[in-house]
């Protein structure tokens, strides 16, 4: 089994790899990530993450933007992105994009 595991708000999610399968773990359940809504929504400073799995929510959690200093440039952080600071917008970006998902499934062991 491999993955990742991160804190939005208060909340640990685990996103990882079992048996030729990609799955989440959040709030003590676990669910497949195929099928898994992923909403993300800036107001302000904060931001509003949601995962739903047929049409219920199974996280719903507001939480502070990240602060990025220096900010993310070309020069000093070549390839970085703001995924590396908020576990919330790699999930919403891996979890709506199928290519992505795939790379997941074939990278992790």
């Amino acid at each position: 089994m491999s993955g990742w595991i991160g804190r939005i708000g208060d909340d640990e999610v685990l996103f990882y790899k079992h048996a030729g399968a990609l799955y989440l773990f959040v709030r003590g359940s676990t669910f497949s990530a195929n099928g898994t809504e992923a909403h993300l929504t800036a107001h302000g400073k904060t931001r509003q993450f949601e995962l739903r799995r047929a049409g219920d929510s199974i996280l719903d959690v507001t939480y502070s933007a990240p602060t990025i200093s220096p900010p993310i440039n070309d020069v000093l952080s070549p390839g970085e992105s703001e995924e590396h600071y908020d576990y919330a917008l790699f999930l919403k970006n891996v979890l709506n994009d199928p290519a992505r998902m795939a790379v997941c499934l074939e990278a992790w062991t």
